[in-house]
């Protein structure tokens, strides 16, 4: 297995493994560094939530440690700043083009979250899922506590960890060994599954490796991380067979920390084959066949094969009873056939014995080379869906056929059929593997092929397919309230290459109406038009560069609501009639009021009962059943739910 493609299979797998789990109650992993105490939580906090740590000792009381309360970064120029350094490696693993396409990746996918924030503590940061707590009495026990709460304080949930503050190191791999596999090194380990410990953060490997007396370095760039049911190997193809290597392996944990070094030796034997031969050539010699080749690179290589293949044989005849000295650079073929295609390749021999792959097939003929003429009239057009094209044969009398290529370019086209045909005209309708694709534009040609296989001078047109083809849905679109005064709407981009723009679609109960239209490198949008108390979803939809619009994708249902509850109301009496008792107050000017709750109680201090709720517009209210000896209070009640404070309790009077 190719390493690079190794350590990026293994950043995939992390993610759809789901080593560390994200849907569960509030939790916080943690490690120790000297002093400090690191602590990460085990979910990335929805937008407005954040979190506060306090620390106590023994039986004491807890002592807060943050200042202010942990937040994510929702700016991507503020994240880019926090990042660093790691931007850069983050970017490229998740495939991603900006840092607002980063910051939703993190937020909106766990797994990509989870890896980003143990791999770079300053995505961690970023998530608003670690703090450092410093200043502790290594060898000492403290109990942190973990607090997560909305944007205005209100408590979500807590958790709380009893933390002895001693630096460990991750344990070390077991059964570290390595062993010669072809041109490769094979090394494997043995660890333990991860058990849900929240001590236990050792997340990846590191290998190193050392030739002869040399100092150890570090053999891989893309980090190799701990995945649960993946085989613990790791094959080291940069070696050179022959020589003696010593590699060493250690684990890291989130804070840095290494384990101690597993180190095994490994003696390698030469099973290299040399690498394939450069071009070689062809050429008529009277009746003969001259193949010629420039001298072998490597060292060690002492001679040549020479190989010939009949055209349509699938094996081929080795002239060569034995290697060529490596002073020949150069083979007469004498047992040719005049008229009858040939192809020809060599090989290198070292050595050890090893025999390289065969270079790149020539191929050669005994006969007349003068290629026939071009087609003549050449012309293709659109014709019922499909690529209709036509041609006269160029006045050549040994043409034997034609091919028909499609291309991007002019330079390379791609064969539209396999055998030669005889007609002069082809319909392309495009297949499964080489579609006609709305919106691009092809190059076909038609080249004649005469009767010894030489290819003539193509003829060839440009043809534009139309594009009537709708652009893919866009990705996951994510709706969030801004406290009331308006809506924020992000999404994922369409996976289509020719977007042109993004149309975004607010949905009530009775309407689905677009409202703003962004560039295709923007994945949000604002809606500033909304009503309190409403619940709005949102769609959006993607428009090519030809103007077809796609399908939408829709986002949940949000309610539209602030956060600050409505005023009180004044000069409340209440006032006993034969109907009951008669509540009157001063209406409350806010404009989202939806109405008032009547409460009562026997003491003015008292907590009350709720006897009634009255829309807004209502400024007096009998309750039937009440009588003297009570206290009324009003509460407002506004669209958002949000329920002022008390009003000045009255007391129940009798009529005068």
């Amino acid at each position: 297995m190719n390493v690079k493609f190794r350590c990026i299979s293994l950043f995939v797998l992390l993610l759809s493994t789901g080593v560390f789990a994200q849907h569960q109650n509030l939790g916080f992993y943690t490690a120790v560094k000297q002093d400090s105490v690191f602590l990460y939580l085990n979910k990335t906090p929805e937008p407005g939530q954040a979190f506060i740590v306090e620390r106590k000792q023994g039986g004491g009381e807890y002592v807060r440690l943050t200042r202010t309360s942990v937040r994510a970064i929702y700016d991507g120029a503020h994240a880019v700043r926090v990042l660093g350094a790691c931007y850069g490696p983050l970017q490229k693993a998740l495939k991603v083009e900006s840092e607002e396409q980063l910051l939703v990746k993190l937020r909106t996918d766990p797994y990509y979250g989870q890896v980003a924030m143990f791999m770079y503590r300053q995505a961690a940061r970023v998530l608003g899922r670690l703090f450092i707590a410093g200043g502790n009495s290594p060898g000492s026990v403290y109990t942190f506590r973990i607090t997560l709460t909305e944007s205005d304080g209100t408590v979500i949930d807590s958790a709380e960890r009893r933390v002895t503050v001693v630096e460990k190191k991750p344990n070390g791999v077991n059964g570290f060994t390595c062993a010669q596999k072809g041109e490769a090194i094979l090394l494997s380990w043995k660890y333990p599954r991860w058990k849900g410990n929240m001590d236990d953060l050792a997340f990846q490997y590191m290998i190193f490796r050392k030739q002869g007396a040399g100092p150890f370095t570090r053999i891989h760039d893309i980090p190799l991380l701990r995945i649960e049911g993946f085989p613990l190997r790791y094959e080291d193809r940069n070696i050179i067979p022959g020589n003696t290597y010593a590699y060493r392996i250690v684990v890291v944990d989130v804070t840095g920390a290494l384990s101690d070094a597993r180190e095994c030796i490994v003696h390698t034997e030469d099973v290299r084959a040399p690498a394939r031969p450069g071009e070689i050539e062809t050429h008529e010699s009277g009746s003969s066949i001259i193949v010629s080749w420039n001298r072998h690179p490597e060292d060690d290589v002492t001679g040549y094969h020479v190989f010939r293949w009949a055209a349509g044989a699938k094996d081929s005849l080795r002239l060569t009873n034995k290697p060529l000295p490596c002073s020949s650079l150069s083979y007469r073929d004498s047992t040719a056939d005049v008229g009858t295609s040939y192809f020809y390749a060599i090989s290198a021999v070292d050595s050890a014995g090893n025999q390289s792959p065969c270079s790149n097939r020539i191929d050669a003929l005994l006969t007349d080379k003068t290629p026939p003429g071009s087609p003549a009239s050449f012309s293709a057009r659109l014709k019922q869906g499909a690529v209709y094209v036509e041609w006269s044969p160029p006045g050549d009398p040994d043409v034997a056929g034609y091919k028909v290529r499609r291309g991007f370019t002019r330079e390379h086209p791609f064969d539209l059929h396999a055998a030669v045909i005889t007609s002069t005209c082809f319909t392309d309708s495009g297949t499964s593997d080489f579609p006609l694709k709305p919106g691009v534009s092809y190059f076909y040609s038609a080249a004649a092929i005469d009767t010894m296989g030489y290819e003539g001078e193509a003829a060839g047109a440009w043809v534009t397919i139309p594009d009537n083809e709708a652009p893919a849905v866009p990705g996951r679109v994510i709706a969030a309230n801004n406290r009331g005064r308006g809506m924020t709407i992000k999404w994922n981009p369409s996976l289509a290459g020719d977007i042109a723009a993004y149309v975004v679609f607010r949905i009530t109960d009775s309407d689905t109406a677009a409202f703003d239209t962004v560039e295709s490198r923007i994945l949000f949008s604002a809606d500033r038009y909304v009503e309190k108390g409403k619940i709005y979803a949102y769609a959006v939809a993607g428009i090519d560069t030809a103007g077809n619009i796609g399908e939408k994708s829709f986002s949940h249902p949000v309610m539209c609501r602030d956060f600050d509850p409505p005023t009180s109301p004044a000069y409340v009496s209440a006032l006993a009639t034969q109907e009951g008792v008669k509540i009157c107050w001063e209406p409350v000017g806010d404009f989202d009021l939806a109405g008032y709750k009547i409460f009562r109680g026997r003491l003015p201090t008292a907590t009350g009962e709720l006897c009634f709720f009255v829309t807004a517009g209502t400024h007096c209210w009998i309750h039937a059943q009440g009588i003297a000896g009570y206290w009324y209070w009003i509460r407002a009640v506004d669209t958002s739910g949000n329920m002022g404070a008390s009003s000045p309790a009255a007391e129940v009077k009798n009529r005068p």
